[in-house]
């Protein structure tokens, strides 16, 4: 599956990491993280090392900071935050 994490930044100035699994069942909802650190904890919990290779994104735009293919189970896209819904 490939996992992809957003920097989203909304109109007024509202930011947010969003993490979704693709290919993702229909019903699934993103997972989203108010800061950087609250995404960090999640994902050592499921990637090790992720940290390194999640960069501070840059300017004040939605952007993919992101993505790549990896072997999750159910548990550990719950772990994530990844729900269905």
């Amino acid at each position: 599956m490939r996992l992809v994490i957003q920097y989203v930044v909304e109109h007024g100035g509202r930011a947010y990491y969003q993490v979704i699994a693709y290919p993702a069942p229909l019903r699934s909802k993103p997972a989203q993280f108010a800061t950087r650190g609250e995404l960090l904890q999640r994902l050592r919990e499921v990637l090790p090392g992720a940290e390194q290779r999640l960069p501070i994104p840059e300017g004040e735009f939605t952007q993919v900071v992101l993505a790549e293919n990896v072997e999750l189970s159910a548990t550990e896209l719950a772990c994530l935050g990844i729900k269905e819904g």
